[in-house]
């Protein structure tokens, strides 16, 4: 990924106590389609070049940042409940910042986790919490919600859905009741066989179009 870090820099202010970011603006104006508009003429933050982001967390704006001049999304690929939960913090945030490559990393970090094997350690997937804030953050066609969708109905069982279960977003149980009746339906016929769950390599939930050369195919 070759880094637009030409020109001058802009402050962005985090989270209620205001934590201070210092970032490329031509980098990343390059890949927010939020901070494109947000330093565009028609702002009046754009005089300060100063973006304040008073509704988001800094750790995960942190973790935005650290992508935009790696190119890598750093979480950890154990199955951590809490890894699930900053990762699904992260997406949402790609979705307010209008940042679809990253969105598909966070996506890519998301499978690599509940991939993840460990001797005498059970795995680990997106818990309610985890879910319910891509719920929150997201519009009903994201690709994100059929990814969690999608390893519930490949990987699920029972004890998924009676854990806490009055702390399961709404929405979610619908889209997962609609997806195992398509399923029952084309059961022994043309069900899904989800591939990209196994591959590693979940295109189908990007939102790059069909047929293009994936980026973490190309590493």
């Amino acid at each position: 990924m070759s880094l637009n870090i030409d020109g001058t820099m802009i402050d962005v202010k985090v989270g209620c106590e205001d934590l201070g970011f210092c970032v490329h603006e031509n980098l990343i104006r390059s890949h927010s389609g939020f901070f494109e508009a947000a330093l565009s003429k028609e702002w009046a933050e754009n005089v300060e070049r100063l973006v304040k982001l008073p509704e988001d967390r800094p750790e995960v704006f942190k973790a935005y940042v650290q992508w935009l001049y790696s190119g890598r999304i750093y979480s950890i690929n154990d199955g951590n409940l809490r890894n699930y939960s900053l990762l699904a913090r992260m997406y949402a945030l790609g979705e307010k910042l209008i940042d679809p490559e990253f969105q598909d990393r966070v996506l890519d970090a998301i499978t690599a986790s509940a991939r993840f094997r460990h001797p005498g350690i059970k795995r680990g997937f997106p818990s309610n919490k985890a879910i319910g804030i891509i719920y929150d953050g997201t519009p009903s066609t994201s690709p994100a919600r059929r990814l969690i969708v999608d390893l519930h109905v490949r990987y699920g069982g029972p004890e998924w859905m009676s854990a806490d279960c009055d702390k399961v977003h709404p929405e979610f149980t619908l889209d997962l009741a609609t997806e195992l009746m398509k399923e029952r339906r084309t059961k022994g016929t043309e069900g899904r066989s989800y591939e990209d769950l196994e591959s590693g390599t979940p295109c189908s939930y990007h939102h790059h179009a069909k047929g293009r050369l994936c980026v973490g195919q190309d590493n």
